[in-house]
């Protein structure tokens, strides 16, 4: 018969066991995309975008059309092209097409890449900014040719509200940004910025309206800790909306967003889209009307145009295997001092 002392120690190596399992199942399935490039994601988030770009320049819309360009934080922040498309419609009372074209790591490189494929039809482009946008991977787009043959279905989520990740793991990002993260902002935000300026240039060349557009981030868990960060991009932001007299529009505040809005500091889940997804659809209405592209009738009393300033096989849709193997892995993780984190989302 075994000692105690040797059952236990049997149980903390099969503990260990499923842990490693865990997060190995993890990387293999993609779960550390936000150290990934886009390319990583075939087809499932940038040929997505691709794939949109090709069938609007083939068939343009009938209706007016409105975009966000981003990384997965603007993926994650809309509950659907349909049910935001509806928002809108619903307020107007007339058509509009919407799409969200937000996939991994998106930079203002590829987004540039994207708007001069789109047909020159009536659109608002909304550019999603957070911090992350600001730490973004070199990109160097040579074509916007979809994949002849697509593997896969797109699933626009890839977080939910069934997993979101503890706490303590959410403050440990927080420094974990801090510590190594912060630098590579440093080093990348004139570039970065300069990228954003030179896209907003393109869209403007094209007849489109550019609207610079804040995305939600977890100021519960966040607090000041990125305060330096943020200030920075935004006043660059900011400056640039008012030299191309464009709206740079943040509601961040507030929306009211809470600690259960958000998967991790930046992705939202269900309860969050919804409230992210109501907002854009309203200010959505308001462009629609400022930039005539609506019947007077339906734009109503048109409002004075206002600079909105900064106050400061496909990819998983998380089946339920998966969701119980990374709750394993992250309630594991808790357990040690010196978590390895991937890099931020964007």
């Amino acid at each position: 018969m075994r000692s105690v002392s040797a059952q236990r120690d049997h149980r903390k190596t099969r503990y260990r066991v499923v842990v490693f399992i865990a997060v190995a199942a993890c990387a293999c399935a993609g779960m550390a995309h936000a150290a990934t490039p886009a390319w990583a994601f075939r087809p499932w988030g940038w040929d997505h975008a691709l794939r949109v770009v090709r069938e609007l320049e083939v068939a343009p819309p009938q209706a007016p059309l409105v975009l966000l360009l981003g990384g997965s934080c603007a993926r994650e922040s809309t509950v659907s092209d349909q049910t935001w498309a509806a928002d809108v419609s619903r307020r107007t009372g007339l058509p509009v097409v919407t799409y969200n074209l937000g996939s991994s790591n998106q930079t203002f490189e590829q987004e540039e890449a994207l708007v001069e494929g789109l047909p020159k039809a009536p659109t608002i482009v909304f550019i999603a900014l957070n911090r992350g946008r600001f730490t973004a991977i070199t990109t160097r787009t040579t074509s916007i040719a979809p994949p002849e043959h697509p593997a896969g279905t797109y699933a626009q989520h890839h977080y939910s509200s069934a997993l979101i990740e503890p706490l303590k793991l959410k403050q440990h990002r927080v420094r974990f940004w801090v510590r190594m993260r912060y630098p590579r902002f440093q080093k990348h935000h004139a570039a970065d910025l300069a990228l954003l300026d030179r896209l907003v240039r393109v869209c403007r060349a094209r007849g489109y309206h550019p609207v610079l557009i804040e995305m939600p981030r977890n100021m519960t868990v966040i607090g000041r800790a990125f305060d330096a960060a943020t200030a920075q991009y935004q006043a660059g932001a900011d400056e640039l909306a008012r030299r191309h007299g464009i709206p740079y529009v943040d509601f961040v505040d507030s929306a009211h967003f809470v600690n259960s809005d958000f998967y991790d500091l930046d992705h939202l889940v269900e309860p969050g889209r919804t409230k992210f997804q109501s907002r854009l659809a309203g200010e959505a209405t308001k462009l629609l009307a400022l930039y005539g592209m609506l019947p007077p009738a339906a734009a109503g009393a048109a409002p004075t145009r206002k600079m909105f300033a900064s106050a400061t096989g496909p990819l998983l849709a998380w089946p339920t295997g998966i969701a119980a193997v990374a709750l394993g892995g992250a309630l594991a993780f808790r357990r040690r001092s010196a978590l390895r984190l991937p890099r931020g989302g964007r």
